[in-house]
């Protein structure tokens, strides 16, 4: 089982490859109210998840009996009670995360992703909150999703962007340097999941061939995030390539032909553009 992100661009002035984007865990202590654990666990005792009973006696355990740290409260809008969020496992496969209001006699559930929250951001109550997350794909589906959505608390809505997509172990930088839109100059260009150059058989099966993802070509259009250099002295720059316009993806055939994609592209045949 897999555990398990409009994308986060995380800029920082030096470069530190220890823990990458995916792994990284909300900074709630920016936004999170200090409660007691009486206090906490009575408004725990008062969220309603809304779920059918069958639901819950199939899943009770997991959705229903959950440590305190998997609830976080906060005021997502501008009145005085205090509402939550839930973040932990899914009542599927993987993780989810989950919005409450306050009502004043509970705390409601207003809407609920799948997926593993790595960031968390909202400038004061009310605003919208922006929360990216991670999607991994289900079972053995190896296509996995980075996203974003926006909470608008006046309109209990969520608004959802396209989320991108990479394939298992395709290796993340620790955050993104910068945003540099560039075109493809070479026919038959590699996407890869790491910055070098394996073009034999895969470890496993996520890939084709080697470290191949996709194979772009002359006029592509992708957006460099981060660079790495490798012991041969080659740049390799970490992207997010746009939809292709000549399909010829390697992995995930039926699932690829309109989404962008992260991974390792050579820096060396492609332009930037201003």
């Amino acid at each position: 089982m897999k555990i398990s992100f409009t994308i986060t661009f995380f800029c920082f002035n030096s470069i530190s490859y220890c823990q990458s984007i995916i792994d990284q865990k909300p900074k709630w202590s920016n936004i999170e109210l200090q409660l007691s654990y009486e206090s906490k666990d009575s408004l725990i005792s008062r969220i309603r998840w809304d779920y059918p009973q069958g639901m819950i006696n199939t899943y009770g355990e997991r959705i229903l009996t959950k440590p305190r740290n998997t609830y976080h409260f906060l005021h997502l809008n501008s009145d005085e009670l205090i509402d939550a969020i839930y973040s932990g496992p899914s009542v599927n496969e993987g993780n989810s995360f989950t919005l409450f209001l306050n009502n004043g006699d509970s705390l409601t559930k207003i809407v609920g992703r799948q997926g593993t929250l790595i960031s968390i951001k909202q400038t004061y109550p009310n605003s919208l909150i922006e929360l990216t997350a991670v999607r991994f794909g289900c079972c053995d589906e190896p296509s996995n999703e980075l996203y974003q959505a926006h909470f608008d608390p006046s309109k209990k809505k969520l608004i959802d962007s396209e989320g991108s997509y990479f394939i298992d172990d395709t290796e993340f930088p620790p955050y993104f340097e910068f945003r540099k839109a560039f075109k493809v100059t070479n026919e038959s260009y590699h996407l890869r999941g790491s910055p070098e150059i394996l073009n034999g058989e895969p470890e496993d099966y996520f890939f084709e061939k080697g470290n191949i993802i996709a194979t772009y070509n002359s006029g592509d259009i992708g957006v460099a995030l981060s660079q790495q250099e490798d012991e041969t002295g080659r740049i390799w720059w970490f992207v997010l390539m746009n939809p292709k316009r000549k399909y010829q993806y390697h992995i995930d055939k039926y699932f690829s032909k309109s989404n962008a994609w992260f991974g390792w592209m050579s820096s060396r045949f492609v332009e930037s553009i201003e």
